[in-house]
């Protein structure tokens, strides 16, 4: 049977994959799974249930969904923020910024810069299970007064192992921002996928993904009013 502290210690890591806080996503612990992996990416044309996504429920303004025929943990969020997709945009990239919001990252580094593109080094101090790290590649763009974020795992991790860290083999995602209300709010879609590796039961990954998705929307805001100061809601 699986105990309190360790289904609070998945919880956590639920909940901090579900960050860098542009990685966002949110999270699969499987065992020996071969994976035929997605595209993380929806077309804002296209809605997510043609996709496989169904909505799941919906908390403070956010719009959860996931995917129950994936072999691993497919999650998907949408939302409307009162912040303009320019300043939203900004707080996504603000990897080294959110190590103070998102309390189990021990680690988040940006190794190198280019025009529209990061890589970035993340680790996760977790409690009960093994830690986990893994190098994104994130890149970025903008379609008139919309944004998109695309992060995926580096497919040759330069960095060596380390001792009793797990390394993440995928992290697949993106962010859509879409202009609204005269550009003054901004309309959102989180969609990722995720295989942290190490043992744990699929059906508790998909449950405890699903629940934390709104919060990574209200860690989100609580990074903007940190560096806007202000403390007005933002969903």
């Amino acid at each position: 049977m699986l105990t309190k502290k360790v289904l609070w210690g998945f919880r956590a890591l639920v909940k901090t994959a579900g960050h860098g806080i542009a990685t966002t996503a949110v999270i699969a612990l499987l065992v020996g799974a071969t994976h035929s992996y997605a595209e993380e990416l929806t077309p804002v044309s296209s809605s997510l249930g043609s996709q496989g996504f169904e909505t799941i429920g919906q908390e403070g303004g956010v719009t959860v969904y996931k995917d129950p025929d994936a072999e691993f943990v497919r999650v998907a969020a949408e939302a409307t923020m009162q912040v303009s997709p320019a300043v939203l945009l900004a707080a996504l990239l603000d990897y080294e910024g959110q190590k103070g919001i998102v309390k189990t990252m021990s680690h988040s580094q940006v190794m190198s810069r280019g025009p529209n593109r990061l890589v970035v080094y993340q680790r996760l101090d977790l409690p009960v299970i093994d830690d986990r790290d893994y190098t994104l590649n994130v890149t970025w763009g903008q379609e008139g007064s919309n944004y998109w974020v695309r992060f995926e795992v580096a497919p040759r991790d330069p960095r060596p192992e380390v001792d009793g860290v797990v390394r993440v083999p995928y992290h697949s995602g993106s962010w859509q921002l879409q202009s609204t209300q005269g550009g003054k709010a901004t309309w959102v879609r989180l969609q990722t996928s995720m295989d942290l590796a190490g043992w744990l039961p699929k059906w508790l990954a998909k449950s405890a993904a699903a629940d934390e998705i709104p919060k990574v929307f209200t860690d989100l805001c609580t990074l903007l009013a940190r560096d806007r100061g202000e403390g007005a809601p933002c969903l």
